[in-house]
């Protein structure tokens, strides 16, 4: 049977990405299950840390886990694109992602990214959200 919970994974543990798994270990319906980062040490320090038994060199294989309903992408600005897509790709039921900011250009990106990340998630049926 499955968890009631809302199994999350985080790509990007800086800053936010920490920010993110500090804010989720205090909701009771969300459980951390799987992170990602480029910076090994840190990764495995904080899934130890806080319990987390999904650990990911990369983007992509973190996204292919099917046990995940959302993947928060934390990731500098210009690293989101990939591993948004990878998400999308996999079917991921949400994701944490401001459009607005990257379409509109001040972040790095340009109107047809922004463009294939919204046809690909309607094309797919998923919810982009934007916070």
């Amino acid at each position: 049977m499955r968890s009631s919970k809302v199994k999350v994974g985080i790509i990007g543990l800086g800053d936010w990405g920490v920010c993110h798994l500090q804010a989720l270990q205090s909701l009771p319906d969300a459980e951390v299950a799987a992170v990602c980062d480029l910076n090994e040490a840190k990764m495995l320090e904080l899934a130890d840390r806080y319990g987390i038994a999904g650990v990911y060199g990369n983007s992509a294989d973190l996204c292919a886990d099917p046990e995940l309903d959302l993947i928060i992408v934390a990731t500098y600005e210009k690293g989101h694109l990939e591993p948004t897509l990878q998400a999308l790709r996999a079917g991921c039921a949400a994701l944490r992602f401001s459009v607005r900011q990257r379409a509109t250009g001040d972040r790095g990106w340009s109107d047809r990214q922004a463009g294939q990340l919204i046809y690909e998630a309607v094309a797919a049926k998923i919810d982009v959200c934007d916070l």
